[in-house]
């Protein structure tokens, strides 16, 4: 049983909830939509492949502006050279893109199902146009997507790009290359890409098991209502069933990680969750995949943290860890030590708590990319001083995690350290500062 050495007026942490289930009381932790490197949909560089061809627009520091012709598009290179638009062109070009928009991969597995249906059509002798117009079309607005909800502002991008290629003498018909082969080799960079390579002695599926099994990962991944979220378990159950003994650890592992997903979020059963994510790392440790294992044991370890249970969430951060440092991705070890430090926290490891922040706050110091965390880590130090009665080491923790949230403009980190700020400073007894940095909060809660 943790021993509380203080009992603060205001909660001072604030986890970004997953799900309705568990309450997570103590400290300070950014939000995951921003800094999560074990999210499967965290943002990427939302910056175009240079100044893109027809009004598709490139990020800068103020946002998305109109571009000139891009010479980095193979769609533009063809008409430059004043032949017509190859298929193959269109395909590479939005698979550039979409490496350029760093898109998740939630949304290059929508696009990939469209994108594969344009390399078929493409090689037949009489394409659908209609079709392949409709189905790149739709590509497009899923990339638009994307960039709406990554930059919270409307995008029609990349659906401006198409409209306008599409207006241009565009060769619907795949020719063949040197040696014999269409623009399957080209589909298979994009549209593949949900389908990753075989291992070693793997069952290698048919044309027909890859269509139905991207049919089913689409059908899978809607899970906003109640009629949604049921076709979504029906098709991960079908998808497992299609796989079974055909030992594609890195398809199984990826519907595993849906199941987890749909059962965590969508169905509000943690506890079963458990089991669909440990079933994805095992499969996802079999197929050498330790990005994506790494992101099934985060999951793992979340939950248990929501749910109290310390000493498995604790194992759960550390193996997660582990696979951090081995990618040597130093965003994903910040964040990682930040929330395995509130573990020993509420273990009344304050020693450990303390060494690991500061680990954190290091890792999280090598890169401009990392300062997300920063405010959030030096909160946590300011609320493990205060367990250990080092009043002026916390003081000078929230000082410095203020002067991080100023800096990177974060107002809900601020707020968030404001709030400890006050129930800190009325610990100590000191009331005037308490009321100082109460109506510092309130100041930045008022609508401007």
């Amino acid at each position: 049983m943790v021993t509380r050495i203080y009992t603060p007026p205001i909660k001072p942490y604030v986890r970004p909830s997953v799900s309705s289930y568990g309450q997570s009381v103590g400290y300070s932790s950014p939000d995951p939509s921003q800094t999560s490197p074990h999210s499967e949909q965290a943002p990427g560089q939302y910056s175009l492949h240079g100044t893109v061809y027809g009004g598709v627009q490139e990020h800068s520091e103020s946002g998305f502006e109109p571009g000139n012709l891009s010479h980095g598009l193979q769609s533009v290179q063809d008409q430059f050279q004043n032949r017509p638009i190859s298929i193959n062109s269109v395909l590479k070009d939005f698979g550039s893109t979409m490496d350029a928009l760093g898109a998740s991969d939630a949304v290059r597995s929508e696009v990939a199902v469209y994108l594969d249906g344009v390399s078929l059509q493409s090689q037949k002798d009489r394409p659908s146009v209609p079709f392949i117009k409709t189905a790149l079309r739709t590509s497009a607005d899923s990339l638009d997507g994307f960039i709406t909800e990554a930059l919270g502002q409307p995008s029609k991008v990349v659906r401006d790009w198409i409209d306008a290629l599409l207006l241009q003498n565009i060769e619907f018909k795949a020719k063949a290359a040197a040696g014999g082969s269409s623009n399957t080799k080209v589909a298979t960079e994009v549209a593949e890409e949900m389908l990753p390579s075989a291992p070693e002695k793997a069952y290698h599926l048919s044309d027909l098991d890859k269509a139905t099994l991207k049919t089913l990962i689409q059908t899978a991944r809607l899970q906003d209502s109640p009629q949604s979220l049921q076709q979504a378990q029906a098709s991960i159950q079908q998808a497992l069933g299609l796989l079974e003994g055909k030992n594609r650890p890195d398809l199984t592992g990826k519907f595993w990680s849906l199941q987890g997903r749909l059962l965590e979020k969508g169905l509000q059963q943690p506890e079963q969750a458990l089991a669909a994510y440990a079933n994805a790392s095992r499969d996802f440790e079999q197929a050498k995949q330790p990005d994506k294992q790494r992101q099934a044991l985060h999951a793992m370890a979340r939950i248990h943290d929501h749910l109290g249970n310390l000493d498995q969430a604790a194992s759960f951060y550390d193996q997660t860890l582990s696979l951090d440092r081995m990618l040597a991705d130093t965003g994903a070890i910040a964040g990682t030590l930040n929330e395995r430090a509130l573990v020993s926290l509420r273990q009344g490891n304050h020693d450990e708590a303390l060494q690991l922040l500061n680990q954190s706050a290091l890792e999280a110091s090598r890169t401009p990319d990392n300062a997300a965390l920063l405010p959030s880590i030096f909160s946590n130090l300011g609320g493990a001083y205060r367990q250990q009665n080092r009043w002026q080491d916390a003081e000078k923790a929230y000082q410095v995690a203020v002067d991080h949230a100023v800096r990177l403009r974060d107002k809900t980190s601020l707020a968030r350290t404001f709030q400890q700020m006050g129930g800190f400073y009325r610990q100590i007894g000191n009331e005037a500062k308490a009321v100082a940095v109460s109506q510092k909060l309130a100041r930045l809660q008022t609508p401007a």
